[in-house]
């Protein structure tokens, strides 16, 4: 006879603990303090930090507005707005490694189909539209 007949009530205190466990987590979840952090202006979709200094975040919003962060994302202030109105979604934010101070967004378009990339070769500052990309949901 290998097997042994268990009784459950042999750890009452594994049992008591789970149960207790249980009750407790989500009341402490719920009765936490959230804080909100970074700027308002739509959902963040996208982050990219500037390989040169970390320091650097870029944040993209789901209505069309970058923000910078150069303190690790400690502060923030809008950059630009990218299009015209709420109508893009930032998704995407792409330093070019072989250019310093290069940076591409994409956007797309919620109103219709497409959107654009968008390019800066100052670290954001100035922004253009990439002609051969207009229209196209990248």
């Amino acid at each position: 006879m290998g097997l042994m007949n268990r009784n459950p009530r042999a750890r009452p205190g594994a049992a008591t603990l789970l149960a207790v466990l249980l009750v407790l987590l989500p009341a402490r979840l719920l009765a936490a303090d959230w804080v909100p952090l970074g700027p308002e202006g739509g959902d963040v979709r996208t982050l990219a930090y500037d390989p040169a200094n970390p320091d650097r975040i870029f944040l993209g919003t789901s209505a069309g507005q970058l923000y910078l962060s150069i303190n690790g994302g400690g502060s923030w202030q809008r950059l630009a707005r990218l299009g015209t109105g709420d109508r893009y979604v930032l998704d995407h934010i792409v330093f070019d490694p072989a250019r310093p101070g290069t940076l591409y967004v994409s956007a797309w378009d919620i109103e219709r189909e497409g959107g654009d990339l968008f390019r800066s070769r100052d670290h954001g500052k100035t922004w253009e539209v990439l002609p051969a990309m207009r229209g196209k949901s990248i």
